[in-house]
């Protein structure tokens, strides 16, 4: 049981009815301020600073809301927190020290005093900013025109103006002759090494391109049972597949895998279809 020199007397009762309430109590802890990691299941804490009680605690900690120890307003209203005491220098209570009074009535105002002596002229203070500028006065008459002067000598070129707006659309000319269709066509297509890189080249020309296509040979594989991957239509595909996945599609009759943002085919019929999404 912790010191209980920090409560007084109707708070002690109230403990003591507590006691009897409540079916096991394993220990009472007390300190200044919230609990933190001490106590067991079944324990007790006294914040004797502001004589709030903490617990039961639980295996969750010290859950919910502490409780004021038999504190009250002058109206006799339980307050939600026990009024706060005073500390000694060592962080403990100071004996006899209680809540502060409320605050009495305002005292009459006392008679005004005589008026000072004048103080002494205080140093010039610092030069202001300057203010803006006036509003520029009215022109006055032109004055009779001088006689010609003698031409100066040509100044030197100035800068270049800028670009002149651009003119409006010319006629459409005639239309030219249809010139002839390009053509692609496949060449070779063999197989490269295991773990080279597909290549394409073009053996032709611009307007008639001819693909050399090489594709790699896979390595082998060790021998094993019989995999099963997921099956289903196009319109069973899952709403956020993982990069990777791999199905059969019942709606396309073909393999097909998800690279991140795209369903690839994986059993293309035709050289044409190698990589194209689905």
């Amino acid at each position: 049981m912790a010191d209980q020199s920090g409560l007084t007397l109707a708070q002690v009762a109230v403990l003591v009815k507590l006691a009897k309430k409540v079916g096991e109590i394993n220990s009472m802890h007390s300190g200044v301020g919230p609990p933190s990691e001490q106590g067991t299941n079944g324990d007790f804490y006294i914040d004797i600073l502001t004589k709030r009680l903490y617990g039961p605690k639980t295996e969750t900690g010290w859950a919910g809301q502490p409780v004021a120890i038999g504190t009250a307003d002058e109206t006799g209203t339980p307050r939600p927190t026990a009024p706060r005491t005073a500390l000694n220098g060592d962080g403990t209570l100071a004996a006899g020290s209680g809540a502060q009074g409320p605050q009495g009535e305002r005292g009459p105002e006392g008679p005004q005093g005589a008026t000072g002596a004048t103080g002494a002229t205080g140093a010039t203070g610092a030069t202001g900013p300057q203010g803006p500028a006036g509003a520029d006065g009215a022109d006055g008459a032109d004055g009779a025109t001088g006689a010609q002067g003698p031409q100066g000598a040509t100044g030197a070129q100035g800068p270049q103006g800028d670009t002149g707006l651009t003119g409006a659309t010319g006629a459409a000319g005639a239309a030219g002759a249809a010139g002839a269709a390009a053509t692609i066509a496949v060449g070779t297509v063999t197989t490269g090494a295991a773990g080279s890189s597909v290549t394409v080249t073009n053996s032709g020309t611009s307007a008639a391109a001819v693909f050399d296509i090489s594709i790699p040979r896979g390595a082998t594989g060790a021998a094993g049972s019989d995999a099963f991957v997921a099956v289903g239509t196009t319109a069973q595909r899952p709403g956020s597949p993982a990069t990777g996945a791999i199905r059969y599609n019942t709606t396309e009759n073909r393999f097909e895998g998800y690279n991140g943002s795209a369903w690839l085919n994986l059993s293309p019929a035709t050289v044409d279809e190698l990589g194209g999404t689905v």
